[in-house]
């Protein structure tokens, strides 16, 4: 019975963390929308930075953010991850303003590079804040509703943006960046509706001799955790395979450009439909281990059938890569379960923030590495760079079978 009664209080408490965090991802993901498709035009035509450098200084704020955020990280452990998640949105939202309005270039990058580390800070945040707020069962599935709202709010986001793009003038783009200012601004005010016992039920009492973090040895120094991060970082490299390995693809063997989009709604679909009922099945750290293998072997079929698919001319050619799309859907879903079930179950429950910096630094860098890696591989081996790649990823799952016999580390 007083199980049962202190469960139920734990779902009590744990309603209105979700609702508010959940309200404030999807007020700052419309935002991201806004700033993802018109930022970079912002910087190469309103602020008159031109491509190269454009494309540089965000590769090299992005390498620099990832290090930064990892310190970062580590000296923020002690500050609540709610007012830590404010914190950094009310930093975003300056920093935002701040471009639209500058117009010398050394002051404009040095912004570029603030939104660059705030914005990496933010990802393992946002991972504390579910991981030490949110029971122990529950993580993997807040962490896939939170992704779910956030890909509708982005969606959201995109068509809003579509408006600046069309005017594509300088003063529409500084507009659009004050409206995505404005978003991470008012994405503060719902974490401050979090009750205050809602605020320490699930964090870690730093005073208690038991809880004290460890200042001895950081979270990138635990060997275990930081090889599931690097494996992990270099699955994340099939997050652009829709984005930057399919339009290079269809070009290079001159077929029907849609395709690109066509495959981009079917994964948004699958993505935002299948999200929470398969992260439901992930709730240890054997269960994610199998769930990320799995997500391999859909890479694994997905690849290889894109690269099957390059001898049609037909409409074989489009139920193919449409089926390849939905099986690497599927398999994106599930990788994305088990990463976030191992980067929570595998932390220091009282250094959350700094593994979560680990584990979303690895990730970056994936996304980071990713553009280049697929250009090269579909311009060396094209049909075949496809297999190449399928084999890559499912290679990569494979590594993570020993730590399926990793115990889960307890808070």
């Amino acid at each position: 019975m007083n199980t049962t009664n202190k469960n139920s209080k734990t779902k009590e408490i744990q309603r209105p963390i979700l609702r508010f965090f959940a309200i404030s991802t999807a007020i700052t993901a419309v935002g991201n929308g806004v700033f993802t498709a018109t930022s970079f035009l912002f910087y190469t035509q309103a602020a008159g930075l031109g491509p190269q450098l454009t494309g540089t200084a965000l590769t090299v704020t992005g390498v620099i953010a990832v290090g930064l955020g990892l310190l970062i990280g580590r000296c923020l452990e002690r500050v609540h991850p709610v007012v830590l998640n404010a914190a950094i949105l009310l930093v975003q939202s300056v920093a935002v303003a701040a471009i639209a309005v500058v117009a010398p270039i050394i002051p404009l990058l040095l912004l570029m590079g603030s939104v660059a580390v705030a914005t990496q800070v933010k990802r393992a945040a946002r991972g504390a804040l579910i991981g030490r707020m949110v029971e122990n069962s529950q993580r993997v599935r807040a962490r896939a509703t939170i992704r779910t709202v956030s890909n509708i709010a982005i969606g959201v986001g995109g068509g809003l943006a579509a408006a600046v793009t069309a005017t594509d003038t300088a003063i529409a783009y500084r507009f659009g960046l004050i409206f995505v200012a404005v978003t991470y601004f008012l994405g503060v005010i719902p974490l401050w509706y979090i009750r205050p016992e809602s605020l320490y039920q699930f964090a870690v009492n730093y005073s208690s001799d038991s809880s004290e973090v460890d200042q001895k040895r950081s979270a990138i120094h635990d060997a275990r955790y930081t090889y599931v991060a690097v494996v992990s970082g270099l699955l994340s490299i099939h997050f652009l395979l829709i984005e930057v390995g399919l339009p290079q693809w269809t070009n290079s063997l001159d077929r029907a450009l849609w395709i690109v989009p066509l495959a981009l709604i079917i994964n948004t679909l699958v993505v935002a439909f299948g999200q929470i009922p398969l992260s439901r099945m992930v709730t240890s750290v054997r269960q994610a281990v199998c769930a990320i293998i799995l997500g391999g072997a859909c890479f694994l079929i997905s690849c290889m059938a894109l690269a099957f698919s390059g001898q049609f001319q037909s409409s074989w050619m489009i139920t193919i890569v449409a089926t390849a799309v939905a099986t690497y859907s599927v398999g994106e879903i599930l990788h994305s379960a088990g990463s976030w079930e191992l980067s929570f179950s595998l932390a220091k429950q009282n250094q959350m923030l700094e593994y979560q910096s680990v584990f979303f630094g690895a990730q970056s860098l994936g996304t980071v590495v990713a553009p280049l890696a697929i250009t090269s591989i579909l311009a060396e081996w094209s049909n075949s760079g496809w297999t190449v790649m399928g084999i890559c990823f499912f290679l990569l799952a494979i590594l993570l079978i020993p730590t399926s016999r990793t115990k889960q580390r307890m808070s």
